[in-house]
């Protein structure tokens, strides 16, 4: 698949990155949804409720992440396409 990420591909892909670094991080991804007359507004997808450290750039936490094993589990989206998409869209 191409083009814009759905917001259930979203919650996919940090569901499948929660899976691997656990519940010990904040994941934060901006998503542009469609707003009023076709504005868009960034949203932001994040995958718990309680404040938690952000995974950061370059991070030991990071560089381990399996992306082939993210793009199963996100299952619409090879592994390049989730690891661009994730750093594009990362906020830390």
């Amino acid at each position: 698949m191409t083009g814009k990420w759905d917001g259930d591909e979203q919650r996919r892909l940090v569901e499948a990155i929660r899976s691997q670094v656990g519940d010990e991080y904040e994941i934060c991804l901006g998503v542009k949804e469609e707003g009023p007359k076709g504005s868009n507004q960034l949203a932001t997808t994040t995958s718990g409720l309680d404040s938690k450290p952000a995974l950061t750039m370059g991070s030991h936490v990071l560089r381990s992440l399996n992306w082939e094993k993210i793009a199963s589990e996100v299952r619409t989206r090879t592994a390049s396409q989730c690891h661009t998409h994730f750093y594009r869209s990362m906020h830390n």
